[in-house]
């Protein structure tokens, strides 16, 4: 059975108060703003940290964000890096979560 994610993820950040709706999101004419900009800089903030200074993370979600830019193939300056964060620390379920999305992402890479 295929879920979609992305009308799931939007009602989770609207529910969390992490995002608001503006008008009748997500129509295309609507959209999401940040609630809380103090909470959006800190978790930025913590996110640059981590990709800077990998030996900070003690968070597996952070590590795993991480791991999926640095070898996801999409961002420039983080391409075929090796994963310096992912470790036996991550919980298993996330480390099967990073390594099926990385696999999915290099299956499309090579079918396009």
């Amino acid at each position: 059975m295929t879920v979609a994610v992305v009308p799931h993820l939007y009602v989770a950040l609207v529910e969390r108060g992490v995002v608001r709706e503006t008008g009748g999101y997500p129509t295309g004419r609507d959209r999401l703003e940040i609630a809380d900009e103090s909470v959006f800089l800190e978790r930025k903030s913590v996110l640059a940290r981590a990709r800077t200074l990998p030996a900070t993370v003690s968070d597996p979600r952070i590590g795993a964000v991480i791991d999926l830019l640095r070898n996801n193939g999409t961002y420039r300056g983080e391409t075929g890096l090796l994963s310096i964060i992912a470790g036996d620390w991550y919980p298993p379920a996330t480390r099967d979560v990073i390594s099926s999305i990385l696999r999915g992402v290099r299956h499309m890479s090579t079918s396009q």
